[in-house]
């Protein structure tokens, strides 16, 4: 770090020609800081070293500007950049040190160019990651696309139930005419049979009836994500994309 030179002991800019001394009734007039403003620029850049030693960066800053202000010495410039750069104000460094650089030695010229060159592609990935990040916040997630189609669940069952009860129920009935032939003709033997299959075709078509009413208590549309196959070829691969 560049600390302050000795030009804030001086009460006038160093290399001035001195003026030509006035009538005595008339006071010297003076272009530079004042012998209390050098004192005062040197107190605070004292106050700014201490503060940057213990890494109190901000207020570094601010002493360093206010020698700076009272003082114009150049050297507090590049103090005020150091201590933005730990700060982490790499767009503030930046400014400062272009300010800086018209009053830099010439050998300094080539290591002040390079150091604001890998500031400002510190300054672009910075931005690069916030405007990211901004993006990232700002994506809703959104669950797949969902489009309105038949309940085939319903109508299957439905379609399956009536068609059950109705087969059902007419083999239950011829079964049981079957049946009534043989009382009616005392074949005890020839009974059984028809009456057992009357039984079993009354409790099957029962449970399609059963079938056919749990259908009809389903909506008739449903809500299903919408799929898409696209089938892609160029010249590296040909690929299947599935479409939520």
């Amino acid at each position: 770090m560049i600390w302050m030179l000795a030009g804030l002991a001086l009460a006038q800019d160093p290399g001035a020609e001195p003026a030509e001394a006035p009538p005595e009734e008339t006071p010297a007039a003076t272009d530079g800081p004042s012998e209390a403003d050098l004192a005062e620029a040197a107190r605070l850049y004292e106050a700014g070293v201490k503060m940057y030693d213990e890494a109190l960066y901000a207020q570094a800053i601010e002493a360093f500007q206010k020698s700076y202000d009272l003082s114009g010495e150049p050297a507090l410039l590049f103090n005020i950049a150091n201590a933005q750069e730990r700060e982490g104000d790499v767009e503030g460094t930046i400014a400062t040190l272009n300010r800086y650089r018209i009053y830099a030695p010439a050998g300094e010229a080539e290591s002040l160019d390079r150091r604001v060159r890998t500031l400002e592609t510190r300054l672009l990935e910075q931005k690069r990651k916030d405007a990211e990040a901004a993006a990232a916040k700002n994506v809703q997630p959104t669950g797949p696309q969902m489009v309105e189609r038949t309940n085939g669940t319903k109508w299957a069952l439905v379609g399956a139930g009536t068609g059950g009860a109705v087969v059902f129920g007419v083999v239950a009935g011829l079964a049981y005419v079957e049946g009534q032939d043989a009382i009616d003709a005392g074949d005890k033997a020839l009974y059984g049979t028809p009456r057992t299959l009357n039984n079993i075709s009354l409790a099957l078509a029962a449970v399609g009836i059963g079938m056919a009413g749990v259908g009809l208590t389903l909506p008739s549309k449903r809500q299903v994500p919408a799929v898409g196959l696209d089938l892609r070829r160029d010249a590296a691969h040909v690929g299947l994309t599935w479409t939520y």
